[in-house]
């Protein structure tokens, strides 16, 4: 009331989220690292998943932005529609974009995938450390490549958590 008071106008909440029934599947999850964005900006830079693929040689990466490397697949963009299925394949989904809000977050986690990310904006918010992902601080490289495998070591229980906690 004291909202649309003050406004003079009544606002629409428009509420962001997935509906975790479009997400439910029963793909297997194939163990890569998915780094998916929309565009290749400031905020959604794919330098950080390059430079932490460079520190996991061994850990294969799909993305759909940057360079091409040994463990790194550039996809390009794509439709949502044959996005998703990779999202639900994917072992780990990797949150590096500045942003103060991941709806890919969302749909990793509603699809069972961990998230490992930045301790930045809204991955704060979403990622339940230990439970549902796991974070390291902005620019720690090396603390970045620990949340991704811990979250490949422990991905069974992490995925349960990621769709319980939807």
């Amino acid at each position: 009331q004291a909202i649309s008071r003050g406004m003079l106008v009544r606002p629409t909440v428009v509420y962001h989220g997935v509906d975790a029934e479009d997400w439910a599947h029963s793909q297997p999850h194939l163990g890569y690292v998915l780094w998916n964005k929309a565009r290749a900006d400031q905020v959604s830079d794919p330098r950080d998943m390059q430079d932490v693929a460079a520190l996991l040689p061994d850990v294969p990466f799909l993305s759909t932005f940057g360079r091409g490397a040994a463990n790194v697949r550039v996809l390009g963009p794509m439709p949502y529609e044959t996005m998703r299925p990779l999202i639900q394949q994917a072992g780990v989904y990797l949150a590096t974009a500045r942003e103060t809000f991941g709806i890919g977050t969302l749909e990793a986690l509603a699809s069972g995938v961990p998230v490992a990310g930045w301790r930045f904006g809204g991955q704060e918010e979403i990622v339940i450390e230990g439970t549902t992902g796991y974070l390291a601080d902005y620019g720690d490289f090396d603390g970045l490549a620990g949340c991704i495998r811990r979250c490949l070591a422990d991905r069974e229980r992490l995925g349960r958590n990621a769709v319980q906690d939807v």
